[in-house]
């Protein structure tokens, strides 16, 4: 979520102390900051293993259709049950065609709340 936030949100990397959960762990925040802009590209935000031994997770942000920040989505599970294949193209694929339909429905609501006050 942090991905795709303004600069000003932004700076609060250099803020915090990171801390070491696992040898896969990002604990430079220059390191941090790259990985923020690769998600922010890519729309897609891995965590393998950096949080917890064994557990990998992936995860996308909900927006609208103006980039305001509504929500995230992810998926996790043992890294013994999630291969490269799942955890880089299937799980992400996934997830970004969920996050479409929630921001299409969102958008829709929206449209719908807008259309019956502009009735009343």
């Amino acid at each position: 979520m942090l991905s795709v936030m303004d600069n000003e949100h932004k700076d609060i990397v250099s803020q915090v102390q990171l801390s070491q959960h696992t040898e896969h762990t990002i604990v430079d925040p220059a390191e941090l900051r790259e990985e923020l802009a690769d998600i922010r590209s890519s729309g897609i935000a891995f965590d393998n293993e950096e949080q917890f031994d064994g557990v990998r997770c992936v995860a996308t942000a909900i927006t609208t259709d103006t980039d305001d920040l509504l929500g995230a989505i992810s998926v996790n599970g043992p890294a013994e049950r999630i291969d490269d294949a799942m955890f880089y193209k299937e799980i992400p694929q996934a997830l970004q065609n969920v996050a479409g339909v929630i921001e299409i429905n969102t958008a829709y609501l929206g449209w719908m709340e807008q259309t019956t006050e502009n009735l009343t």
